[in-house]
């Protein structure tokens, strides 16, 4: 009877309110208070406060970030599902009519499925999912394998997140630490495997044989990524080009004029080009190369003659020829950017021009400048 009291409904839900993820995180983040109350014992206050964030009008509202995501969905394993705090006679309302049921149960027994299935399941899987909600929650769909490429970019607690989608933990996972760049990513894969479920021990593979990036272009990168990352062996490329990456210094006002230059002559040599640069040149670039199909900033860029990329738009990707624009601009001064910049150079499968004006990274200085 207490219950039922309308004071005594609204203070429980005042108290109490049946929250999802994304409403949690945003209320999180919308007083600073709360964020300071939750963080200043991890976070030093120049840190926490980049945290707090203007509220929206509603959840659907937010400017959500990728980074965002993982929170979300952690904070929605943590609540559980909203379903699961509706008043008792509102869940049985879902409940299958016994005629579906009954349906259900012919179709298991005529295709011999009882060993694999039960009615109840037939039903929950093709009578249609319930309405979607406009926050998107509910329960976490599972997979018995998951399979996880550039492996090497995703932070704890993306992990936790890849985790609660296969609890077995039966998982191949595919990357190359020497190019992780993101904040927050993890180091290796022992921190990897801490992070995600299952008892059985992680069995690591390393690839130490490269076939894409020919031996010329290998002596470079090895530089760069034992500065980068000391602890990653090198790979053995099994080809050579005989021809070796070319460093061209320019003045600044000729950068884009040069790599443009030296991107026209690669397409005409025949194969794949990009033109792997900093943002505020890519408009430059592409109008130096309009006439050869350059395109930049949406994703048929990749699939044009000549791609106009930064950094980060090239991982995974590979080209015939690759033409680096001022790698002291394209990436930042640390070992993320010195990453970053391995990845760049090493798409190439044939050639490799390095076009600068500022002083080039100490990890990149060649032994012979053109």
């Amino acid at each position: 009877r207490i219950r039922r009291l309308p004071d005594v409904r609204a203070a429980l839900e005042r108290m109490w309110p049946v929250l999802t993820g994304a409403e949690l995180v945003h209320d999180l983040f919308s007083f600073p208070a709360l964020v300071r109350s939750a963080a200043e014992r991890i976070l030093e206050p120049g840190e926490y406060r980049l945290l707090a964030r203007e509220r929206s009008p509603s959840v659907r509202d937010v400017p959500w970030t990728e980074a965002d995501v993982a929170l979300v969905d952690e904070a929605d394993a943590l609540l559980g599902p909203p379903e699961a705090a509706w008043p008792r006679r509102r869940r049985r309302r879902r409940t299958a009519p016994d005629s579906v049921l009954e349906d259900a149960a012919r179709v298991v027994e005529e295709l011999g499925l009882g060993a694999y299935t039960t009615p109840e399941e037939v039903v929950e899987r093709y009578r249609g999912a319930p309405p979607r909600r406009d926050d998107g929650a509910g329960e976490t769909r599972t997979f018995a394998h998951v399979l996880v490429d550039e492996a090497q970019d995703l932070t704890a607690m993306q992990w936790r997140m890849v985790g609660r989608r296969c609890p077995s933990g039966s998982m191949t996972l595919v990357g190359d630490f020497g190019q992780s760049s993101r904040p927050g990513a993890l180091r290796d894969w022992k921190a990897v495997a801490d992070e995600l479920p299952g008892d059985e021990p992680a069995r690591v593979v390393t690839l130490s044989v490269n076939y894409r990036t020919p031996a010329e272009i290998m002596a470079v990168a090895d530089r760069v990524v034992a500065a980068a990352a000391p602890g990653i062996e090198p790979a053995r490329s099994v080809r050579e080009t005989g021809r070796e990456p070319r460093f061209v210094a320019v003045d600044d006002d000729d950068l884009v004029t040069a790599a443009a230059g030296t991107a026209r002559a690669d397409q005409a040599a025949g194969g794949t080009t990009a033109v792997i640069a900093p943002r505020d040149l890519h408009e430059g670039l592409v109008s130096a190369l309009r006439d050869l199909g350059a395109a930049a900033g949406s994703a048929e860029a990749i699939d044009a003659p000549i791609a106009v990329l930064e950094a980060p738009e090239a991982k995974g990707l590979e080209f015939d020829h690759v033409v680096v624009v001022e790698p002291a601009r394209l990436v930042t001064p640390d070992a993320a950017g010195l990453r970053l910049l391995y990845t760049a150079i090493t798409r190439a499968t044939q050639t490799l021009t390095v076009v600068h004006a500022a002083p080039l990274p100490e990890a990149l200085q060649p032994l012979t400048t053109s």
